[in-house]
């Protein structure tokens, strides 16, 4: 099975009610203008990675002292970890640009990495950890990348995308092409985009809705490092 671009093109051209169902060949200016709104559609979706359900994780090495990576077409950051002594997963706190950036801090620690921050960038986006490490360390993050981009009329959509996830595109593109034609907005295609959406939020990224209660008289937690040496489960107590 494949969903060709130029399909998915003459899918919303119909769906958008701007050509009748058995008007089978658009014009060489209209498929065009059919791509760039395909093309913008799927750039809004990467502008927010709550647009994008997919998650992926790759790894990647920071050597002695090094304090960033740029990762390609990274858009947003869910977990990071790197193995320390090879065998224990460490996690690392991610933190918001006031914390990470306007905190007070010594340049010159080289010790465990147990912070970082994600800026969005062109084409990518960098991560930032503190304090620098003093030794190199394999990370390993749980992210979302930025969806692939359409270039051409006869690639198939389907390596790239879920057959649900073209359908969902089709409504955009739709969506898009009535407002591109100065057309009104159709009820029934902004209710099919709000269900797909609402059922991708729920079964694909559903949120995280975990209450944790800690308490005000409690001491803070030990060193998740140092505890981890006196277990020998391996795991530490959160608090």
């Amino acid at each position: 099975m494949e969903k060709l671009v130029i399909e998915v093109i003459n899918e919303a051209f119909f769906k958008a009610q701007i050509y009748g169902q058995d008007y089978e060949t658009l014009d060489s200016s209209e498929l065009k203008k059919g791509l760039t709104n395909l093309q913008y559609v799927i750039a809004e979706k990467n502008a927010d990675d709550a647009e994008n359900p997919y998650y992926q994780r790759i790894n990647f090495t920071l050597g002695i002292g090094e304090q960033s990576i740029f990762i390609d077409n990274l858009i947003g950051l869910s977990t990071l970890t790197f193995l320390l002594s090879g065998t224990l997963r460490y996690p690392v706190a991610i933190k918001s640009r006031k914390a990470f950036e306007g905190a007070c801090r010594a340049q010159n620690i080289l010790t465990l990495p147990y912070t970082a921050f994600m800026e969005r960038g062109v084409g990518g986006a960098t991560i930032y950890v503190y304090p620098f490490p003093e030794q190199a360390y394999t990370f390993e993050l749980v992210g979302k990348f930025g969806l692939e981009q359409v270039t051409d009329y006869y690639t198939d959509m389907l390596p790239y995308y879920d057959l649900f996830y073209v359908e969902y595109l089709v409504f955009l593109l739709a969506a898009r092409l009535r407002t591109d034609y100065g057309f009104e907005e159709m009820p029934s295609i902004t209710r099919e985009i709000q269900k797909k959406e609402q059922t991708m939020a729920n079964a694909i990224g559903p949120p995280d809705a975990t209450c944790y209660v800690k308490s005000s008289v409690c001491r803070a937690g030990a060193n998740p490092y140092v505890v981890a040496n006196f277990l020998t489960s391996g795991f530490y107590p959160s608090g």
